[in-house]
């Protein structure tokens, strides 16, 4: 079950960051991005109806993650605004892997922060993620030279 809910979520960040950047190229980025808040604004109110209490098993106690969560907001303004006006610019593909990148790496700080542990495993894994990815990057690059010249 968990590994259907993972790929559901990893696929509804690909589908939200495309109508993002589609509703960000019609109606603008900022206009895109308080539509993006609103709407998951809405979605938390009904899951934290449904869950309830339950749903404090899910914050970190300590003074630095408590302060955390409140930049949390801030944070994600600048990333989905940034996501938005880069979007369109990217194909698809690299967007999913920027975006596994980018939580990979984001979950092993959170891990190591609060755990003060650091797996050998994911980060050798994300480090060859990335690898792979500036290389086809490169490649992408002189195969455009290529078509240009």
């Amino acid at each position: 079950m968990y590994i259907i809910m993972a790929m559901l979520a990893g696929g509804t960040v690909v589908i939200s960051r495309t109508a993002n950047a589609a509703l960000g190229k019609k109606e603008g980025i900022y206009y895109s991005t308080l539509y993006n808040y609103v709407v998951g604004l809405l979605f938390s109110v009904i899951v934290l109806a449904i869950v309830g209490e339950k749903a404090g098993a899910f914050t970190m106690p300590g003074s630095f993650m408590e302060a955390a969560m409140y930049f949390g907001g801030v944070i994600g303004v600048v990333s989905v605004t940034l996501l938005n006006y880069i979007t369109p610019k990217i194909p698809a593909f690299y967007l999913t892997l920027f975006i596994f990148i980018s939580q990979l790496f984001m979950g092993m700080l959170l891990d190591y922060i609060r755990f003060r542990e650091l797996s050998f495993g994911k980060v050798t894994g994300g480090l060859l993620i990335l690898a792979g990815l500036t290389y086809n990057l490169n490649l992408d690059r002189k195969n455009d030279n290529k078509i240009k010249n």
